[in-house]
């Protein structure tokens, strides 16, 4: 049987944190879906693959830009 689970590095460390899923953050067959990124989601990520036979681990960047704010100026 596989089990996979994903993690979080701590910014600027080698740390990692597991991903905590909720309604907004889900795991699919193996892959971490995100809806409505925000910034503090970006970040390196790690997911772990384990199995009868081995284990294995890849690990994948996120950057997520902030949305430019738009403005109506009257004069």
């Amino acid at each position: 049987m596989d089990c996979s689970r994903w993690y979080k590095f701590i910014d600027g460390t080698m740390r990692k944190q597991a991903v905590t899923l909720d309604d907004r953050v889900k795991q699919v067959s193996g892959t971490l879906i995100i809806k409505e990124a925000r910034v503090e989601d970006s970040g390196k990520y790690l997911c772990v693959v384990n199995n009868s036979v081995g284990g294995e681990s890849v690990e994948t960047v996120l950057t997520v830009t902030g949305m430019k704010q738009y403005g109506v100026f009257q004069h």
